[in-house]
C-alpha cells in the first residue's frame, strides 16, 4: 500500500516541494527543466515498442531459419500449403529500427526507408531497435512468406506522421503493421490525437492498420480526485496518498497523467514523484505544467534511480476547481498496486481505423496480464482480436518475443492471408473475416476482442458472409459468383439468426441450415459439378451463386 502522505513531516517536505518546483518537470535537487521520457527538448512525442523488455537482448540475429510457434497455432502453416502465402500483398512495417541483411527478411524487402531525424539510418538509434523491427517482420513473414515487405522506421510523433502519408501517398500499400505506441502526454485515448486521426486516414484510403494494443493494463489507473481530508493530495484509496512502484537500479520511470478537460484545461493538477528514506518521503521530481485555459490537461515526470527502491507517486490539487477524472499511465514499471486493466488501451491503438491487437500466451491463449484493455475514452470496445506472444524468433534467440509487439505481425501476417485468398475484399472484409474465424470466437470484450487469430478455416473453405445483420452490408463479403471445385467448403457465418438456403439446378437438391445464431457458422462441401444459388432467410441482399 502507498503510504499517507498527509504525516507532518511529509507535509513539510511537501511545502518545499511545491515551492520549489516552478519549472516543468523539473527538480529540486538540480532545479533544470528535463525532457520526460517520451518527449524530446523540442517536445516531440517518442513512440515506444510494446514488447516486453524485461529478457536479456542478445548481440546478434540468429541466421538459422526460425518460424514463431504462432505460425502453426493460428494455422498458418496449413493455409500456406493451401497454396496462400500472401504473394503479392504488400505490408508495410513501422518500427524503431530494422537488419535489412537479416537472412530472415532480406527476401522478401521490396523498399526500407528511413523517417529518423537527422540520420535517416534504418538500423534506428541502438540495438534494441533494430532487432524489435527485424523480429516484428520476421514474424510476417513466418505466417506470410512470399508477402512483400515495406519497412520504415520512426522515433517521433512528426517522424510518424511523415512515414503514415508516405504510405497513405504510395497508393499500394494493403497492409499496415505497427507495434508502437504512444500515451496520453500527446492526447486523450479516444481517437482524436493526431497520431490516432492519421491511422483512420490510413484505413479511409483503403490500408488495413494493424497495431499493438499496449502493454499496459498492469501499468494504469484511472479513477475521480478524492480529498476527504482537505490536504490537497488526492487519496488512492481511503487515506492512502501515494501509489508505490518498485523500481530497480539504474532504471528510469516515467509516469504521465491526463485528466478530462481536452484540448485546454483550467483545472490545474500536478504530478510528483517521492522516494522514502528512514520512514521519511524525499521529494525528487514534480511536473507543474500551468492549466490556466491555454494549456493542455498533461503532467509527465520522469526520475532515474541509482539504486533499488520504492517510489511513490502523488497528484495534488493546484487551482482546481471540480473534481476531474484521471489517467495515469508507468511507462514500462508495473504499478505495485490500484492497477486499473480497464481502458488501459494505448495511442493509436485507440484510432477508429486501427485493427488493434491483444496478447495471448502461443502455449495456453491465456490472456497475457499486461495486455491493454478498453474501451477507449469514447466509450468504444477495444482490442479487436487477440495475437499469439511469448514466441521464439532468430532475432531474439534465445530470448523469447514479448509483449503485444509480436502479437500484432501475427495478425498482420493473418491479414495478408485473408487479402491473399480473396484479392477482392476490402480493408473492412478483412478485419471483418479476422474478428469472425478467431479460435472460440465470442461476442466482443474489452479484454481479448473477438478472441485469437485463427485462420484455419480459410483451409479448404469459401467465407461468403459476415455480419450481415448490418443493413447497409459495409463489413459483408458476399460474392455475387464463386467458383468452386468439387470438393470444396463453403462457409457462411452469421450476426444474428438467420437460416442458409441453397437451391441447386432443376432437379437438384436444395439444403437448409436451419436457424444459425449469431456467428454461428455454417458449411457445406460441394462434391459434383453444378450451379446452386444462395440466400439467408432475413438479409435478400446476402445471395450470390456457386459454380
Amino acid at each position: 500500500m502507498g503510504q499517507k502522505a498527509g504525516d507532518m513531516n511529509l507535509k513539510i517536505l511537501a511545502a518545499v516541494l511545491f515551492a520549489a518546483c516552478t519549472v516543468f518537470g523539473g527538480s529540486i535537487f538540480g532545479g533544470l527543466p528535463f525532457a520526460p521520457d517520451g518527449q524530446d527538448a523540442q517536445g516531440t512525442a517518442r513512440a515506444f515498442s510494446q514488447a516486453d523488455a524485461g529478457g536479456p537482448v542478445p548481440s546478434s540475429h540468429n541466421d538459422l531459419k526460425t518460424v514463431s510457434e504462432g505460425a502453426s497455432v493460428i494455422g498458418a502453416d496449413a493455409v500456406n500449403h493451401d497454396g496462400y502465402t500472401g504473394k503479392g500483398i504488400k505490408v508495410a512495417v513501422i518500427d524503431h529500427g530494422f537488419d535489412i541483411k537479416s537472412l530472415q527478411i532480406k527476401d522478401n524487402i521490396k523498399e526500407s526507408k528511413s523517417f529518423l531525424q537527422p540520420d535517416l539510418d534504418i538500423s534506428g538509434s541502438n540495438l534494441y531497435d533494430r532487432q524489435h523491427g527485424t523480429a516484428v517482420a520476421e514474424i510476417i513473414v513466418d505466417i506470410a512468406p512470399d508477402v512483400d515487405l515495406y519497412l520504415y522506421n520512426t522515433n517521433t510523433d512528426v517522424e510518424f506522421l511523415n512515414a503514415a502519408d508516405y504510405i497513405i501517398g504510395r497508393g499500394d500499400i494493403d497492409i499496415v503493421s505497427a507495434s508502437l505506441a504512444w500515451f496520453n502526454n500527446i492526447g486523450p485515448i479516444d481517437g482524436t490525437s493526431s497520431i490516432s486521426q492519421k491511422v483512420t486516414e490510413a484505413r479511409n484510403s483503403g490500408i488495413l492498420w494493424v497495431n499493438a494494443a499496449g502493454n499496459s493494463a498492469d501499468r494504469h489507473w484511472q479513477g475521480q480526485f478524492s480529498d476527504a481530508d482537505g490536504d490537497g493530495l488526492h487519496d488512492f484509496q481511503d487515506d492512502d496518498e501515494s501509489i508505490n512502484v518498485s523500481v530497480g537500479a539504474d532504471e528510469t520511470l516515467t509516469v504521465s497523467l491526463s485528466w478530462d478537460d481536452w484540448p485546454l484545461s483550467s483545472q490545474d493538477y500536478d504530478l510528483c514523484l517521492y522516494a522514502e528514506l528512514f520512514g521519511d518521503f524525499i521529494p525528487l521530481r514534480c511536473s507543474q505544467n500551468i492549466q490556466n485555459g491555454n494549456f493542455s490537461p498533461v503532467e509527465v515526470v520522469r526520475h532515474t534511480f541509482f539504486s533499488e527502491t520504492t517510489a511513490h507517486i502523488l497528484i495534488q490539487n493546484y487551482s482546481a476547481t471540480r473534481d476531474v477524472n484521471f489517467q495515469l499511465f508507468s511507462y514500462v514499471h508495473d504499478l505495485d498496486e490500484y492497477a486499473v486493466a480497464e481502458s488501459s488501451i494505448v495511442i493509436p491503438a485507440d484510432s477508429l481505423g486501427s485493427l488493434s491487437v491483444g496478447a495471448t500466451h502461443h502455449s495456453n491463449d491465456r490472456l497475457e496480464d499486461y495486455s491493454s484493455q478498453g474501451p477507449t475514452q469514447d466509450g468504444r470496445i477495444t482490442p479487436d482480436i487477440t495475437g499469439p506472444t511469448g514466441v521464439t524468433t532468430a532475432t531474439y534467440d534465445p530470448s523469447s518475443f514479448s509483449g503485444t509487439s509480436p502479437s500484432a505481425p501475427h495478425v498482420a501476417g493473418a491479414a495478408a492471408l485473408v487479402k491473399s485468398k480473396y484479392p477482392d475484399a476490402t480493408a473492412d472484409q478483412v478485419q471483418a473475416i479476422l474478428e469472425s474465424i478467431t479460435y472460440s470466437r465470442h461476442a466482443k470484450s474489452n479484454q481479448d476482442g473477438t478472441g485469437r487469430v485463427d485462420v484455419s478455416m480459410l483451409v479448404g473453405s469459401h467465407i461468403l458472409a459476415l455480419d450481415n445483420g448490418n443493413p447497409d452490408c459495409s463489413l459483408c463479403f458476399f460474392p455475387e459468383t464463386l467458383n468452386v471445385e468439387p470438393g470444396d467448403t463453403v462457409t457462411w457465418i452469421n450476426a444474428n439468426n438467420a437460416a442458409i438456403r441453397i437451391a441447386g439446378d432443376s432437379g437438384r437438391e436444395s439444403f437448409d441450415s436451419g436457424d444459425l445464431a449469431r456467428g454461428e457458422k455454417y458449411s457445406k462441401t460441394f462434391d459434383e459439378d453444378a450451379t446452386f444459388e444462395y440466400s439467408d432467410t432475413l438479409h435478400p441482399w446476402s445471395s450470390g451463386q456457386i459454380i
